[in-house]
């Protein structure tokens, strides 16, 4: 997708409101999964991204404590879920600041 396309791209419902806690790391993955949905990828890919998200968010539910865990803990974490797309997403998006 070309840059003048991500531009022009609505952002998801919720979208910016960076909310700690369980409720936040909820609607992180609601808007994820809107996010997901709008992809140019086959089924697969989606069902896989939004599997790993959940795989994550399920070990951690409050996201914004699971930053607070030491790094070579959260890289374990990512390596285990492949959540990296959520995790970068988010990032991008200003959804989850890179370090607390």
């Amino acid at each position: 997708m070309s840059p003048a396309a991500v531009a022009g791209t609505p952002a998801p419902v919720g979208a910016g409101e960076a909310v700690p806690g369980e409720a936040g790391t909820r609607q992180l993955l609601a808007d994820y999964a809107v996010h997901v949905a709008g992809l140019t990828i086959n089924p697969d890919a989606k069902r896989l991204r939004r599997r790993n998200a959940r795989a994550l968010t399920d070990m951690h539910p409050d996201v914004w404590a699971w930053l607070d865990r030491p790094t070579p803990a959260r890289l374990a974490d990512l390596r285990r879920s492949h959540a990296w797309p959520l995790i970068c997403w988010a990032w991008v998006n200003g959804r989850l600041p890179i370090e607390r």
